[in-house]
This record gives C-alpha cells, structure tokens and sequence, in this order.
C-alpha cells in the first residue's frame, strides 16, 4: 500500500515549487523563461519526447507564446502521445487526466504554430482535428465513463454500497457550495470550445479549397454564435463567406486571450457510508475524500482596442474559457467522486481486514493509509480566461497599433498588407508584458 502511495506521486508528477515559478514567470509575462522551467520540469527531451503530460501541455503553449513554432509542435507532438497512451491505458495511469478542452486545445496551438512556420498543409491537419475532437467528444466521453465503471465494478466486493456514499458526499456543505459556485459559469454546450470553432473558421474561410471549406466555416461560425450570443463581429464574418472571394480583400484578425485559466484547489469530504460486516451485521464507516474545485481567475484587460489608419475597433468575446472547463468539469464530476469513493472503500477494506489480524503493524498501517487521501489538482496553467477577437481590413501600411482598454499602448504590429492574417496576443495578469505573434493565413 505505501509503495503504491509512493509511486502515484512521481510519473506525471508536478511540483509545488516548479509550478510557482512557472505560474509566476507567466504572470509577469517571460513566456521564453516560463517555457524553459516547463520544458526543465518535466524533464521534455529536445525532440518533444517526455513522461509528464502537464509540463508538456504548459511548455507547448509558452512556446507559441514565445514565438517558437517549430519547438512548440514537437513538444505538443509529444503531449498527443502521452494522450493517446493514456487512452489506451488501464487504471493506474499516474499522468494528468487530460480534458477534452486539453486537447482541443493542443490542436489548436499546433495549428497555429504550423501556420507560424508556414506550413499552411499542416496547420489544415490540426484545425480539422479540432472539428474531429469536437466532433467525437460525446462518444469519447461515453468510453471513459464506461471505463471507470468496469474500473470501479472490479474493486467492488459487495460489503459497500458506493452509490449511497456518494449520494452522503453530495449532502456535505462544502460540495453544495461549490456547486452553487460552479452553477454560475456551466451553461455551455459540454466538450465543445467555441474561441477553437473559431479559429478553425478563419482558417477555412481563409484558405478554402472549395465551396465544402466555406460550409464547415459558415457551421464552426454559427456554433459560436449560438454558443457566444449576437455578435456583430459573427454577423459580419458570416457576411464575408458570400462575397466574391476573387474580389475580397485581405482581412486582419486580431485575437486576445485574456487572462488566466481557472486553476484546481482541493478540498475535503468526511462523511458516514454503512459497511457490511462479518456475519451480515452493518456497520459505519467515516470516510474521508479529497475532491478538486477550480478557482476562477481576473481578467487581464477589459479588451483590445485597434487602429490601423483611420480605422478603428475593439475585441469583442468569441469565447469564455471559465465557462469550457466548468461545463464539462460539472459533466465528469460524478466520474471524479465516483473514482475518490471507489478508493476510499480499498482502504475501509484494508483497515477491515487488518483488523481481523493481531498484527499491530498492519492495524496502523491501515490506519494511516485510510488518513490519505489526495485530488488530483494539476492543469494546464497557460489556457486564458477569455477568448477575444475583433477584424479589419488589412491594413495598406501593414501596420497595426494595439491599446488596453484603459487606452495604455500595446504595441505596433506589422502585419501582412496583401494577405490576411490572424494577430494572436496574450496576456495573463493585469500589468502583465503581452506575447503578440503574427500568422500568416
């Protein structure tokens, strides 16, 4: 039992401390430094290869952040295989349970450092895999559901009843008021991103290869309008997809990812489950769980303002990334609770028969195993809060003037002025230095 103990916490394993100074050289805004503790943290080998599927989603977007697109796709490459191991894994597995957001999200930034690299070929690939996850999550989700129910069906030896101890664990007051907490942000469609639907529309619309292309963007586009609300940003997007693409011109796009991911806290559960003893008598247990809860986080800035010329706009919503996790983490969270009751009934079963035993030291072993228990609280720390974006004609001059909301300078971007582009910026924190990488359509 202590050696399993010991071995859940070192593969796939993150650091209070290497996670602080990730988290706090994001905030400041040196994504080149935070990729480095990343790719330091989790021991990721110069091709991408790597055993820690946290630090390989975090060091892949600082990448992109950074302005690495050919080392950011090797190391996303790598965070796809530790993925597709996990999906074909049994129980056990000590990596990062991956979301269906996670890795969404990973095409996405694989599709836009593609397109950072010039490989326009590629970037098609990643952008359609978005649509193909998005696609598919429903039935993965099924799966894995069913997954953990033969997971959970096998540790089950009848003396304990783990739909009653759920159903104690959901009267504890702590779990109400994180659900009350939660309620607030999942009102989205689960498993489906609308800022990754997006941006797989501007790729399609902008390099159509025929009239199903500009389809599946009309599609991805009223998804995120049903998603999002009215937008005059959609309306005026959907509007382009019936121009005469012969006569269109080229279109900037400026796309903000604005603050900081929700992050996972843990939080406990003690609660009664009845036991069925020797002989048929039922006793009572007190069962202690630990269960994540996320924390949500500020924004980084009200918006974008853009001029470009006399032109002149403002970023407006795509995408509420708060919203992603919390509707789907409402979705899988009888799974988690289930998985945490599951194990805590392993340790009433130790203790039992450990009881049953004049051995002292396996009495108190059994004891202090039944004392631990841990959620499982690591993310991928870099994915924003909001998910922002605003369009222009591209600018004559290529060049594009970035402000806060608070009218404080960003920048000047020199765009292309005879090829649309996308003008990716993130910021973090507020106060925050952005990241402002520019990709060619």
């Amino acid at each position: 039992m202590f050696g399993l103990l010991l071995l859940a916490g070192c593969a796939g394993g993150v650091s209070r401390q290497d996670a602080m100074t990730f988290n706090t050289t994001l905030a400041q805004g040196d994504y080149s430094s935070a990729a480095k503790v990343a790719l330091a943290s989790g021991a990721i080998e110069p091709d991408g290869k790597s055993k820690n599927l946290a630090w390989s989603l975090n060091a892949g977007s600082t990448l992109v952040y950074a302005g690495q697109p050919a080392q950011a796709v090797k190391v996303l490459d790598g965070a796809e295989t530790l993925m597709k191991e996990q999906d074909l894994s049994n129980f056990g597995n000590t990596q990062y349970e991956y979301a269906t957001y996670d890795g969404i999200m990973v095409n996405v930034y694989k599709g836009l450092a593609f397109l950072g690299a010039g490989d326009k070929a590629s970037a098609r690939v990643e952008f359609n895999r978005v649509g193909d996850r998005q696609s598919r999550a429903e039935e993965e989700f099924a799966k894995k559901k069913q997954k953990l129910d033969d997971e959970i069906k096998n540790k089950s030896d009848g003396s304990f009843d783990i739909a009653t101890a759920m159903q104690r664990a959901q009267e504890d007051n702590s779990y109400k008021d994180f659900q009350k907490e939660l309620g607030k942000y999942a009102n989205y469609r689960p498993f489906i991103n609308p800022a990754a639907s997006y941006l797989r529309a501007l790729y399609l619309m902008s390099s159509a290869e025929g009239a199903s292309d500009l389809e599946m963007a009309r599609s991805e586009l009223i998804r995120v309008r049903d998603m999002v609300g009215p937008s005059q940003l959609i309306k005026e997007d959907l509007a382009l997809l019936t121009q005469n693409r012969k006569k269109a011109t080229a279109k900037t796009w400026v796309v903000f990812e604005n603050g900081q991911a929700p992050t996972f806290a843990e939080y406990r559960i003690t609660f009664p489950v009845p036991v069925l003893q020797k002989k048929g008598h039922i006793g009572v247990s007190a069962v202690t769980i630990a269960l994540p809860r996320m924390d949500f986080h500020p924004q980084a800035d009200g918006h974008l303002s853009i001029a470009a010329g006399k032109a002149e706009t403002q970023t407006s919503p795509i995408g509420d990334f708060d919203r992603v996790m919390a509707s789907e983490f409402q979705r899988r969270q009888d799974a988690v609770m289930a998985r945490a009751v599951a194990e805590a009934m392993v340790k009433i079963g130790l203790q039992s028969a450990a009881n049953q035993t004049d051995n002292q030291f396996l009495k108190i072993a059994a004891i202090v195993g039944s004392q631990i228990s841990t959620a499982d609280t690591r993310s991928w720390t870099s994915l924003p809060k909001l998910f922002e974006a605003a369009r222009l004609d591209a600018p004559k001059d290529g060049r594009l003037t970035l402000r806060t909301q608070a009218g404080s300078p960003i920048g000047t971007v020199e765009v292309p002025a005879d090829q649309s582009s996308i003008v990716y910026v993130k910021e973090v924190a507020p106060g925050s230095s952005p990241s402002i990488q520019v990709f060619p359509l």
